[in-house]
């Protein structure tokens, strides 16, 4: 089954400040940062259960995965026939706790 995947308005946020700021050194890296970034959001349609659980249901009212692409981490949850990317973090950023990712959840 392929999955739709869908970018929240504060995950296109999160996107932007970290293009912005790598464009600062250079914009063409820049540039392909974001076409790559794309690329790997992309690829969540297919089998988006692949990568790992980092927030339980239990805990935040999704289950909120996980995967890395270079040394940003990308949160999205997989619901019936869609991929919602939450946000992209720098991994050496402070965790997220539950009500962080509450609060990044689209309603319902």
């Amino acid at each position: 089954m392929k999955y739709r995947v869908r970018v929240t308005h504060e995950a296109e946020g999160h996107i932007s400040s970290i293009e912005r700021y790598i464009a600062e050194d250079s914009p063409e890296n820049a540039r392909r940062w974001r076409v790559r970034l794309r690329d790997r959001l992309r690829s969540l349609k297919d089998f988006p259960e692949r990568h790992e659980i980092a927030y339980r249901a239990s805990e935040v009212g999704h289950d909120v995965r996980h995967t890395f692409f270079g040394v940003y981490r990308i949160l999205y949850t997989a619901e019936r026939d869609s991929v919602v990317i939450l946000g992209v973090r720098h991994g050496a950023r402070r965790p997220l706790t539950a009500e962080d990712v509450r609060r990044m959840l689209p309603p319902k």
